[in-house]
């Protein structure tokens, strides 16, 4: 059976001083480091195989004094992230009663549907955090027995139509092309949420066309090519953008799990995403994933 051990982080100085952290990386404070050593020595003999940490800086140490104590190496996953308090961060309790009074007594009633100003409600993120988690075990999974095939045809002309509905008032065109013999090795559910997270994504970003390409690229591989007529992607900012919650735009809606989750679906079925700058102006995805024989 396996056991967790769930772990807050050391003191900070804000802790202290009550204010809400969120996302705001505050590292520890001299008493949170002493915890944190202590902690260490207390659980460095409790058979522990694994130690993962979101990637903000006051959990960092406190897991990698465990992480020394124990002599394993440390993981870091942002998806441990505490989650975001939005306009709260920065605040005290008594600043956020007065400032923000209903959205106050909201939080103070543990309301799952809680909007903080500027955040998320807190049931939004705690689904997409056991979504991500649950997606990435079944794909992984399943790409460990890959047995079925899926026709990319069927699925490029089923995401083509309906995308073009639903950006239908922005006059989104979606050119598409895949020969009727290309197959996916995997599962149909896996090559629809690959393909339709980047497809949606131009959509959204282009301005009117949308082109995507399949063909295959090896014996045992085939890629997607996806082209926008969009602003495109500074290159500097294409590695960040396959975070998970990466966000393109601040101002757009949406948590930004989209080319992450693609992005973490293709490794999990050893592929690949690349980002590049697009023919038609914009932004280029080209996805390797495994190909079926015909």
């Amino acid at each position: 059976m396996t056991e967790i051990l769930l772990i807050r982080h050391g003191e900070t100085d804000w802790n202290v001083d009550k204010r809400l952290q969120g996302h705001i990386d505050i590292g520890l404070n001299a008493e949170g480091r002493r915890q944190v050593q202590a902690l260490g020595a207390a659980l460095a003999g409790e058979g522990i195989d694994a130690i993962v940490s979101s990637d903000l800086q006051r959990a960092r140490d406190t897991a990698q004094a465990v992480a020394s104590a124990c002599g394993l190496p440390l993981a870091i996953d942002a998806g441990l992230r505490e989650r975001c308090y939005g306009a709260f961060e920065g605040l005290r309790h008594s600043e956020v009663e007065q400032r923000y009074p209903d959205a106050y007594r909201q939080w103070k009633a543990r309301d799952p549907l809680a909007r903080y100003p500027a955040g998320e409600r807190q049931a939004e993120t705690m689904r997409q955090q056991v979504d991500h988690h649950l997606r990435r075990a079944r794909a992984a999974a399943r790409a460990q027995g890959q047995g079925e095939r899926t026709s990319v045809a069927e699925v490029l002309d089923e995401l083509a139509r309906t995308l073009e509905r639903i950006f239908r008032d922005r006059g989104v065109a979606i050119d598409w092309d895949a020969a009727e013999d290309l197959y996916f090795l995997g599962e149909r559910q896996d090559l629809l949420e690959i393909a339709g997270n980047a497809m949606e994504n131009a959509c959204k970003w282009g301005r009117s066309k949308v082109r995507v390409r399949a063909e295959a690229s090896g014996p045992e591989r085939l890629r997607l090519t996806i082209d926008d007529d969009g602003p495109g992607l500074p290159e500097a900012a294409r590695e960040a953008v396959l975070e998970r919650g990466a966000r393109l735009d601040e101002s757009a809606p949406g948590s930004g799990l989209g080319l992450s989750i693609l992005h973490e679906l293709a490794r999990a079925y050893g592929g690949s995403l690349k980002l590049d700058t697009s023919s038609l102006g914009g932004l280029r995805l080209e996805v390797e994933l495994p190909r079926a024989e015909a």
